[in-house]
């Protein structure tokens, strides 16, 4: 299936099974239906390379972690930028949803975990114990 025109970083899969994101170099996202694989929609708004994709839990809405030191949370129901999460100082090399959803962890090439509040947008939570890049979470 033929999409992006860089490198995929990151492959999530819908929590019904009824999607597949794809994260790329290209700074996109791209949405895709199951099982056929036709693309639904295109996420567009990061500055650089996205390199991690996760859908919420509960909410239908997906976040994305971008080389441009930001995350980014997308309504799936419009393809639209609900929130953007700035704080890092470097590449947000992976996101995760915590809590439920209620929370999303952060981790960086600034060597920085970052845990913030979804509703809110606020960062309630810098750990700094690592001397180099967090690359998983």
């Amino acid at each position: 299936v033929a999409g992006h025109d860089k490198d995929i970083n990151c492959v999530a899969v819908a929590p019904n099974d009824q999607l597949i994101a794809t994260a790329s170099q290209d700074k996109t996202i791209r949405l895709w239906s199951m099982p056929d694989l036709v693309q639904v929609n295109v996420l567009r708004g990061h500055k650089r390379g996205v390199w991690a994709v996760e859908f919420a839990p509960l909410d239908r809405a997906l976040l994305s972690a971008s080389g441009d030191k930001t995350i980014k949370l997308w309504s799936l129901a419009d393809g639209s930028c609900l929130r953007t999460l700035e704080g890092h100082t470097a590449s947000v090399l992976r996101a995760t949803f915590a809590t439920a959803g209620t929370q999303i962890l952060s981790g960086g090439a600034d060597g920085l975990v970052k845990l913030w509040n979804v509703a809110s947008g606020e960062c309630v939570n810098t750990f700094d114990q690592h001397e180099d890049k967090v690359r998983a979470l």
